[in-house]
Formats: structure tokens, C-alpha cells, sequence
């Protein structure tokens, strides 16, 4: 069988940082908090007052290529419009090495 240099994944990943996306929301707050609890290093973004959508995205543009692990914790109709609607138009690049979940919820 031959190996996809694309989809390898290594025997042992350690991450030093994870961000969430969204983790200002109910599920974002525990999951920050049982992360730190854990010791790991947790960046979140999600709406503030006062914070445009444009500052948004661009802050989740930077959590997405600055942490190892990127969480998305937000709701499906968000999450339904894809990637580029949450960190920016740009195709996302350099995501190689770096693990993406989603863990979104409907309310």
C-alpha cells in the first residue's frame, strides 16, 4: 500500500497550542477550561462587543495558523458556510501539520 504524503499522520503528535474558534460560547468556555485544567496553552476568539466581523475573522485567521490544534465551536449555521466565511475569503493555506476539528452544535 502506498503512502499519501497528504493525509500522513504521525505516530506521535504533541501540541503546544490549541485555538478555538468560537470558544467564547457555552461549549468553548468548558472545553477552554478543561484544556488549561490539562495544561495545555488555549486561544479562543468569538463575538465581543464592539468587535467587527472583519476583526473576527482576521483573529480567527491568526489562531488558525498559529496554533497546532484549531477547535471550531460554532453553531452549524455558521459552520455551514464554510471555512473562508469564518477565517476570511482567502483559500486557507498552510494548514499542513496541524489538526482541525469541529465540535458544532445546533441551538
Amino acid at each position: 500500500m502506498k503512502k499519501n504524503a497528504h493525509n500522513f499522520v504521525p505516530k506521535k503528535f504533541t501540541p503546544s497550542t490549541i485555538g478555538l474558534i468560537g470558544g467564547k460560547g457555552a461549549m468553548g468556555k468548558l472545553l477552554a477550561k478543561l484544556l488549561r485544567e490539562n495544561g495545555y496553552e488555549v486561544i479562543s476568539s468569538g463575538e465581543c462587543l464592539g468587535m467587527t466581523e472583519r476583526d473576527l475573522r482576521n483573529l480567527n485567521n491568526k489562531i488558525l495558523h498559529c496554533c497546532d490544534v484549531i477547535i471550531f465551536c460554532v453553531p452549524i449555521s455558521v459552520m455551514k458556510h464554510g471555512i473562508p466565511f469564518i477565517v476570511g475569503h482567502d483559500a486557507p493555506r498552510g494548514l499542513r501539520n496541524k489538526l482541525l476539528l469541529e465540535i458544532c452544535s445546533t441551538k
